[in-house]
């Protein structure tokens, strides 16, 4: 996968997710996945954080953890380059 194909990496997100689903539906158990705040994004993997909202649905508990975003790209300052 090309840097920044946003879509390819959505896409392969999804498929993981969806083995996920096929292997725990209909079990109880809890997946615990990273989502976006706004799901209904035009960002791809909103649709990935649909998918797994959607668990519930299967028979499995899900829960969407939000992870912010990190700046740690050349000229910019990283929360461990604090000083």
């Amino acid at each position: 996968m090309a840097t920044g194909d946003m879509a390819g990496a959505a896409a392969m997100d999804m498929a993981t997710v969806r083995a996920f689903g096929d292997t725990l539906a209909g079990t109880g158990k809890t997946f615990i996945g990273i989502g976006m705040g706004n799901a209904a994004s035009a960002n791809p993997r909103s649709a990935v954080a649909r998918e797994i909202a959607g668990f519930a649905d299967r028979g499995i508990q899900s829960m969407l953890v939000a992870i912010p975003r990190s700046c740690t790209a050349g000229g910019t300052r990283a929360a461990s380059s604090r000083r």
